[in-house]
């Protein structure tokens, strides 16, 4: 890969000297250049469009929001890249259990006005940014999300007992009349920690608007409340162990501070019907990455995410 970031930098008429594969990406390569570019590298489905509309909502959000800068956008054979300026920064989740209860206080505290700066910016549609279609109602998107991706798991013939999709099945119609009153505001869709950089006590950066979304406000946090419950599946990279412990009073910082954010009717049950649908999605994208589709001897363990939000009894944020 370092040929290809080689060839990238010769592309934008930046000289090489040095170049570090950085850990912690998830769906683009990420890479430092000269201890000052980042050059993030896609080649999944439709990488350029994801990354081109990234780089065009942090030009319209950066004098309110830290975001790196964008130096360049482009394609190089069959990848798409796009190259930043380096922020100095430990991840946020890094430093979590370092940090005094003030020093905690002070980032949620800026995070929450950060927050309201992005969900302050409404549209007319629902959908994710750069769908130029989008949807009439945040009801009509998230029933859409959810039948399209049992689809995807009868076309790609996945193997989850009846009785099981049966029972997800039956919730979601069940409670989806919850997902009824919404406005469209600009979510970040993937502000786990990892995603917020700190520098001498101050967000320095935050990361990744490649997945933003017109969605309810309240959508943000389903990635937040992922994280916190399962952080080792997003920090799974970087070497470190977590527990859902470690994470308990981010999420009491952030009703202290952006206490709008959870004044949502039913928000514990429209926070299942968001993960409901997440972490369904997330098992098969998993199990299209272990074997071939046509396979179905792989486990269901994955699910159980699934049956922690389908259940009374089950770990929350957010209660």
């Amino acid at each position: 890969m370092e040929i290809l970031v080689r060839a990238i930098c010769a592309k934008e008429n930046l000289a090489v000297e040095k170049v570090e594969r950085l850990s912690g990406g998830q769906v683009n390569y990420v890479f430092l250049v000269n201890d000052k570019y980042v050059v993030r590298i896609g080649a999944r489905e439709n990488a350029f469009e994801r990354l081109k509309e990234e780089t065009e909502l942090l030009q319209r959000i950066e004098n309110d929001i830290p975001v790196p800068k964008i130096y360049a956008l482009g394609q190089y054979k069959n990848y798409a890249y796009q190259v930043q300026a380096f922020v100095k920064g430990d991840a946020l989740h890094h430093v979590w259990l370092y940090l005094s209860p003030k020093q905690k206080d002070n980032l949620v505290y800026e995070l929450a006005s950060y927050l309201r700066a992005l969900h302050d910016r409404t549209f007319k549609k629902f959908g994710f940014c750069g769908d130029s279609s989008g949807y009439d109602s945040w009801l009509e998107f998230c029933e859409a999300r959810f039948y399209s991706t049992l689809e995807e798991v009868h076309a790609l013939d996945i193997h989850i007992p009846p009785l099981i999709l049966q029972t997800i099945t039956g919730y979601f119609e069940q409670y989806k009349h919850v997902l009824q009153e919404a406005i469209p505001v600009l979510v970040h869709h993937d502000l786990w920690l990892g995603n917020i950089l700190v520098e001498d006590g101050k967000i320095s950066a935050i990361l990744d608007f490649e997945f933003s979304i017109q969605a309810p406000r309240d959508y943000e946090l389903l990635l937040m409340e992922q994280f916190c419950l399962y952080p080792n599946d997003f920090a799974e990279d970087d070497g470190g162990i977590y527990t859902t412990a470690d994470f308990a009073d981010y999420f009491q910082l952030l009703k202290k501070h952006y206490p709008e954010l959870f004044e949502v009717r039913d928000l514990r049950k429209r926070l299942n019907l968001y993960h409901i649908p997440y972490s369904l999605r997330a098992y098969v994208v998993w199990r299209k990455t272990q074997v071939e589709a046509t396979d179905t001897s792989l486990p269901i363990q994955p699910l159980a995410k699934v049956f922690n939000f389908l259940s009374e009894h089950g770990t929350r944020m957010v209660l």
